[in-house]
């Protein structure tokens, strides 16, 4: 939070590969009232644990079943990819690495 806090405006959209079941984003919502997310995950049941999760904030989520190559159209102002890198073999790493930087 901190990295995203320091670089993020204060009514930021986040792009949240990996969104898994949504700890880290309720997290998120809970400390910045004012941003926006976009979790991205390309199972179905994982987001449907993650909706279950965000309760009250529910309505600053824009749920999204896919991969990072698929990720919706911003503006998105910040990315994260907790837990994700480690998942994929080298070259898909700097692949994906590539993709954030390059917007």
């Amino acid at each position: 939070m901190l990295l995203l806090t320091e670089r993020a405006p204060e009514q930021s959209q986040n792009l949240v590969t990996a969104a898994g079941g949504g700890g880290e984003l309720k997290a998120f919502a809970e400390k910045y009232a004012p941003w926006h997310f976009v979790p991205l995950d390309p199972s179905k049941a994982m987001l449907k644990l993650a909706e279950a999760e965000f309760g009250l904030h529910m309505s600053r989520f824009q749920l999204h079943q896919g991969y990072v190559d698929t990720e919706p159209v911003g503006p998105l102002d910040a990315a994260n990819c907790l837990l994700v890198l480690h998942c994929l073999a080298i070259d898909d790493r700097k692949r994906k690495l590539t993709q954030f930087t390059a917007a």
